[in-house]
């Protein structure tokens, strides 16, 4: 049997919880010891605004307008 690999493309605002469950970091996210990566911030249900992996870390980024376009610029290979 062949194991196909699939990418997480899009997380849905409603399925954020029970994804930070399945990490395993639902605990963390809820007391906000999860910071955005750009600057800092604490994160929670009203700020977050994207989240990507690296490595086998979960970077998380708030909805600064800053730390958005920082994103954008990083995940398009821009510096």
């Amino acid at each position: 049997m062949k194991v196909r690999k699939k990418t997480l493309d899009v997380l849905h605002s409603d399925d954020l919880e029970q994804f930070l469950i399945n990490m395993e970091i639902y605990e963390n996210f809820k007391n906000e010891k999860i910071l955005c990566n750009y600057c800092n911030v604490p994160i929670n249900f009203d700020n977050v605004c994207a989240l990507t992996f690296r490595k086998e870390s979960i970077i998380f980024i708030c909805d600064k307008e800053s730390c958005h376009k920082t994103f954008l610029r990083l995940q398009k290979g821009e510096e």
